[in-house]
């Protein structure tokens, strides 16, 4: 089951989900952040996602495209999912998101 993350204009906010992974873990966590389908008068179901992240210590960037679908219970939100690959926790320490 995936852990369920709101967000509300332009911010995505994690709270106490920051921090639950194991180094070398993939798919161990799976995100589906959920909002508002339209902004600004577009549609977000229509766009692209990325997630990306880098690691201040590595010298990393990771960038990964993500799924986006409309709430099958309430047409104006969508759902993103973000499915953790092990390239995110590949090395210890905090990731900027």
């Amino acid at each position: 089951m995936a852990i369920s993350i709101e967000f509300k204009d332009k911010y995505v906010y994690f709270g106490p989900e920051a921090g639950l992974h194991t180094q070398g873990e993939a798919r161990a966590e799976v995100y589906d952040v959920t909002g508002p389908r339209y902004h600004d008068g577009h549609d977000l179901s229509a766009m692209t996602w990325y997630v990306r992240a880098s690691h201040p210590d590595y010298m990393t960037l990771i960038n990964k495209q993500l799924g986006v679908s409309v709430d099958p219970d309430n047409e104006g939100q969508i759902i993103i999912t973000w499915p953790v690959e092990a390239d995110f926790t590949a090395y210890a320490g905090q990731l900027d998101v």
